[in-house]
């Protein structure tokens, strides 16, 4: 709950002190910035009523963002999400096919490794390094898999930025976490894979080889 002027006078001659005209001036300007809606819908309410700056900061139901972000666009609120949400090569469309510029390189990454962790292939062109499961295919740029290689023989957990190739195909980010049982977790578009430690090292290997 916010502090209105005449409170904070109150305390004020309680403690002795006054506020100056420009301090006085500066509370009220900052309260105008900082208004508080109990619920989405009574801010829709107010803004129908009144012009709000697509900045000006809103607290909703506790939450703080600003007018544009808390703005209802087509019936639906947009508040509490990104509206420019980055978008992705879709790699499994564009790449259905091997690329003909190919650097022969296409085999096993890793073997199986015990029955939890099945085999890995991977497959190199100069566009990208995939690595292939039964369950799944995860795209990443040479950039980016040069990081993974290093994350994974380290075995520290490790954030890879999102990259762009000389093919304008862009690549999400990349998350490497060790697991519990020391074997590691490669995310990236909505995808994972995990590899045990033993496949971890024969992955870096392979990408070493591939690119280096």
């Amino acid at each position: 709950m916010k502090i209105t002027l005449n409170e904070v006078k109150a305390m004020n001659e309680i403690a002795g002190t006054q506020m100056t005209k420009e301090q006085e001036i500066k509370f009220i300007k900052d309260r105008l910035q900082e208004l508080e809606f109990g619920t989405q819908a009574a801010f829709d309410t107010y803004k129908k009523q009144h012009k709000m700056k697509p900045d000006t900061k809103v607290t909703i139901a506790g939450k703080k963002t600003t007018v544009g972000q808390a703005s209802t666009v087509k019936g639906k609120s947009i508040f509490g999400q990104k509206q420019d949400k980055e978008k992705y090569t879709d790699f499994s469309k564009k790449y259905a096919k091997l690329p003909s510029r190919t650097m022969g390189l296409s085999g096993n990454a890793a073997e199986a490794d015990g029955k939890d962790f099945g085999k890995i292939d991977s497959e190199v062109t100069y566009h990208y390094y995939k690595m292939k499961s039964d369950k799944n295919d995860l795209f990443m740029s040479r950039k980016q898999s040069k990081q993974v290689a290093k994350a994974l023989r380290s075995g520290v957990d490790t954030n890879i930025d999102s990259d762009t190739n000389d093919n304008d195909d862009k690549f999400p980010p990349i998350k490497v976490k060790r697991n519990k049982d020391n074997s590691m977790r490669i995310s990236t578009g909505g995808k994972e894979m995990n590899v045990s430690k033993k496949q971890s090292k024969e992955i870096a290997r392979d990408i070493k080889d591939s690119f280096f």
